[in-house]
């Protein structure tokens, strides 16, 4: 080795097949075998990738959870109703929740926290709105956790109304079914009185089973009189709740039932033709007519009772009237043409 001063040590990072080649040449060349040391002795092992992280939870099913609410007697509460849901985390590890979104905006859900221990449950609280609500109303509120999958707290009441008829009309000679509904432990309401416009109504029975735990009800079934009820009016009615179903009426004379009027006219044929039509909703109740507008060439509409509709001859043409009753809007196809 030589003797002179080195002001710095160098460093020798040396492979595996080079040290074996410097071992040939120590051989060889007669290179001390300190130097051989020297060279070889720091070589390291050649570096690794790090070892890879283990892959995410994929979203699974969903994991819903129900909370149901005993049923509510009309008039609810103008202010949302707390339907309470228990949310359980059945996995093995803490869960972290992100935004809740509803199915409908008359529902605010309310989370007491945004993560949830292995095993352990939470109180959620859905608040919602029952106003203009009747029947079985259920609503739900989702989110999801840090690995996507899906959480869902579902909401369930019935909303029963004090006084309804089980259908929207009833026809003479026929039966309706009137229910009455009250909370569980409340006084009953008194027993129904019917009438009905020109024709006699007889109770056939009248039973008190509960419509569920909390909510009691009186179904009292009636029959109506055969006959035609006048026109002044035509319904079925309980004196102690006001409350009234419709009374299928037999149309008058030359009245059409169908939504729909042909005009056809003979050669040579130049008078008004003129049809009266019963205009009647999807559920085949009759409408009065209040007010009537059509885009037929030709063919002029006015409004009562029943919708009166006048045509002129003149080139083939159809279209529809479009005729408002009330709230409800109802089309009818009108045509003209030529015989041939």
């Amino acid at each position: 080795m030589s003797s002179e001063p080195c002001a710095r040590r160098p460093s020798f990072r040396v492979g595996r097949r080079f040290g074996l080649l410097l071992a040939a040449l120590a051989l060889a060349g007669g290179v001390s075998g300190a130097l051989f040391v020297a060279l070889s002795g720091d070589e390291r092992p050649a570096a690794t990738d790090p070892p890879a992280e283990p892959p995410a939870a994929t979203a699974g099913p969903p994991l819903a959870f129900v909370g149901r609410l005993p049923g509510v007697v009309e008039p609810v509460p103008p202010e949302p109703v707390p339907v309470p849901v228990v949310v359980t985390n059945p996995t093995d590890a803490e869960v972290l929740f992100g935004p809740p979104t509803c199915s409908c905006a008359c529902t605010t859900p309310e989370r007491p926290a945004d993560r949830l221990a292995a095993g352990e449950s939470m109180m959620v609280q859905l608040g919602v709105r029952l106003a203009g609500r009747r029947g079985p109303v259920t609503v739900e509120c989702r989110w999801a956790d840090q690995h996507g999958r899906p959480w869902v707290a579902r909401g369930a009441v019935t909303v029963y109304p004090r006084a309804a008829f089980d259908r929207p009309v009833v026809r003479p000679g026929g039966a309706a079914e009137f229910d009455q509904h009250w909370a569980a432990g409340a006084a009953a309401p008194a027993p129904p009185a019917f009438s009905a416009a020109g024709l006699g109504v007889t109770v056939e029975s009248a039973d008190e089973t509960p419509a569920e735990p909390a909510v009691a009800r009186r179904r009292t079934r009636v029959r109506l009189a055969a006959g035609d009820p006048t026109a002044a009016d035509p319904v079925l009615r309980e004196a102690g709740s006001g409350v009234a179903v419709l009374l299928a009426r037999t149309p008058p004379a030359g009245v059409a039932i169908p939504n729909r009027v042909d005009f056809v006219f003979a050669a040579g044929d130049d008078a008004e033709q003129v049809r009266r039509v019963m205009v009647r909703d999807g559920r085949g109740l009759p409408l009065a007519v209040t007010h009537a507008v059509s885009d037929v060439p030709g063919v002029a509409v006015e409004p009562g009772d029943v919708l009166t509709v006048r045509a002129k001859p003149g080139p083939a043409a159809a279209g529809r009237v479009r005729v408002e009753a009330g709230p409800a809007v109802v089309w009818v196809t009108v045509t003209v043409g030529r015989s041939l």
